[in-house]
């Protein structure tokens, strides 16, 4: 079964609501945040692409549930992660993801 998180977004919020939740897969999720945090047209390298799907996978990870008690897991701004949406993938970074994918992330161990 497929992780999701609960991303904050102010993008596509009503007019009576300041924010609205999006419900996302995790790897879904990470195709629309790897393009926005590092951009593919001036970064078109695939290594670091998928070094950047790493970073944002570790991250997403570590902080699932960052914000539970207002009711999502993280934030749609530089705050947390750049989440601009589906209309934002780019193919380069969503080959970088699922290239990325073999669920590896970061483990920092606090000793």
């Amino acid at each position: 079964m497929a992780r999701h998180a609960i991303v904050r977004s102010n993008e596509w919020a009503s007019a009576g609501d300041s924010h609205i939740r999006l419900r996302r897969a995790l790897e879904e999720y990470l195709r629309g945040v790897v393009p926005n945090e590092l951009n593919p047209t001036a970064f078109g390298q695939i290594e670091a692409l998928k070094a950047q799907a790493v970073a944002a996978r570790t991250y997403i990870q570590r902080n699932m549930g960052q914000y539970k008690k207002e009711g999502y897991d993280v934030c749609a701004t530089d705050t947390c992660q750049v989440y601009l949406g589906a209309q934002t993938e780019d193919p380069l970074a969503t080959q970088a993801v699922a290239r990325a994918r073999s669920g590896f992330s970061v483990n920092w161990a606090t000793r």
